[in-house]
């Protein structure tokens, strides 16, 4: 995946060896939980897998932060997907820009999987928001997100409307 404009990214990388310590072969998929806009309503990510294929057991993948402010949906997250030989493991997961440090590069073992969020199959599940927007974005649209476990819109208008509560 080519990292679209200047989202801040990190570079995750990787190494799988077998039970004999020999490289695997396989491929690590980072698939976005939703197609991704910015302020302006632009897709910006797709929803669509980002994949690595191991070479001699190693990958390394560039992707967009999951916490870029102006991104929306609010909290999507990447489905990582791990395919080695007799083995797959699929788990959520967040890009936190600070989980790169200085170097902007994190290990796949460093990456903690997303866990509490009721999302059964064909469910999505929308994480509160750390506070509400305070204004809607320009241009049309609006921001679809959770507070205090309701459901809200906020559209270019400014008024928040309340979906469904508690």
């Amino acid at each position: 995946m080519t990292v679209p404009g200047t989202l801040p990214s990190l570079t995750i990388t990787g190494f799988y060896d077998s039970a004999a310590g020999t490289a695997q072969a396989g491929a690590v998929l980072f698939t976005p939980s939703a197609a991704v806009s910015d302020a302006a309503g632009k897709v910006v990510i797709t929803a669509v897998p980002n994949v690595a294929t191991l070479s001699g057991g190693s990958f390394s993948l560039i992707l967009p932060c999951t916490d870029t402010a102006g991104l929306v949906p609010a909290g999507w997250l990447y489905n990582c997907t791990v395919a080695v030989p007799g083995a797959q493991q699929t788990f959520p997961t967040y890009l936190p820009l600070s989980l790169g440090g200085t170097a902007g590069t994190v290990d796949i073992t460093a990456l903690a999987p997303v866990t509490g969020s009721p999302s059964p199959s064909g469910v999505s599940y929308l994480p509160n928001a750390t506070s509400p927007p305070s204004s809607g974005p320009s241009g049309g649209g609006g921001y679809l997100y959770a507070f205090n476990g309701g459901l809200y819109w906020l559209g270019p208008s400014g008024s928040p409307v309340e979906i469904a509560g508690p």
